[in-house]
């Protein structure tokens, strides 16, 4: 999948305004530029600009923009392309730029929240999510510890969450939230080599995705048993748990090559792996 940063600055901009994109987009439309140069923006464009599918709009929106908000693009949070002769290099930045994107977008979401009557206001699932996907993101590069201190620092925060004023769709979704969270962190520990702990978040992922029946999810846990059964050597519990993972939809998550894929190999890796009588 893409390696969109999304855009928080905008985003920071338009829940500061108390806009919504429907309402951002109608007033650059009624810009002195929107009007001249006939803007069609619209709800979509603004969502784009935001989730950082585009990095630098035309020069027309740039203008009505800054006639907007006052702010030149890069206050905003947008930048010019730069093409690099390597997609290695970019493939070795980008998560570190998402790590401290992750910090900024979830600072924007605790503003939209106070912005709001209700415990999750409007955005703030959105936010959480594409924060979740950002820590995700990081996953390759940023140390362990990091990103298991950060992603307990966030697991805290949204308990908080699931304790306030929810509707059903809102628990179900901060659910899945904190399973794929929660599936990250036991990544994680597994890297530091604390496998009780690992395993422990490996079941309560799967706990969460099962009760909300969420495919993706449940089907990531068990890749992610699958891992470990790799890593240990039991590759019997590795082809059973690939097996497991198959049943449910390929897993979204992006921050790991999905071990499954090789599935149809492994019953000769076992073989192979199993030692032979004397």
């Amino acid at each position: 999948m893409p390696d969109y940063i999304p855009n928080v600055r905008l985003r920071a901009w338009r829940n500061e305004q108390r806009l919504s994109r429907w309402q951002m987009a109608e007033q650059i439309n009624a810009t002195p530029i929107g009007v001249a140069e006939r803007l069609a923006c619209d709800e979509e464009r603004v969502r784009r600009w935001e989730a950082g599918e585009v990095r630098w709009p035309r020069t027309p929106y740039r203008l009505a923009l800054t006639q907007l908000t006052g702010l030149e693009p890069e206050a905003l949070g947008f930048t010019q392309n730069r093409q690099t002769g390597s997609r290695l290099i970019e493939a070795h930045v980008m998560p570190v730029d998402a790590l401290r994107a992750e910090a900024e977008l979830y600072g924007t979401m605790e503003l939209a929240q106070q912005l709001q009557a209700s415990d999750v206001g409007t955005g703030t699932l959105e936010a959480l999510a594409e924060a979740v996907d950002l820590l995700c993101r990081a996953y390759p590069v940023v140390p362990a510890s990091t990103l298991r201190d950060r992603t307990q620092k966030r697991l805290a925060q949204i308990n908080h969450l699931l304790a306030g004023r929810l509707t059903l769709a809102q628990h179900r979704e901060l659910l899945v939230i904190t399973g794929w969270l929660t599936a990250l962190l036991g990544c994680v520990h597994y890297d530091l080599g604390e496998r009780e702990e690992a395993e422990t978040a490996r079941r309560t992922a799967f706990e969460m995705g099962r009760q909300v029946g969420h495919g993706e999810l449940v089907g990531w846990v068990h890749e992610m048993s699958a891992w470990f059964a790799l890593v240990e050597g039991r590759y019997e519990d590795v082809v059973t748990a690939a097996r497991m993972a198959r049943l449910w939809p390929a897993p979204a998550a992006p921050w790991c090559n999905s071990p499954c894929r090789k599935l149809a190999a492994w019953p000769a890796l076992v073989t192979a792996a199993k030692p032979t009588a004397p």
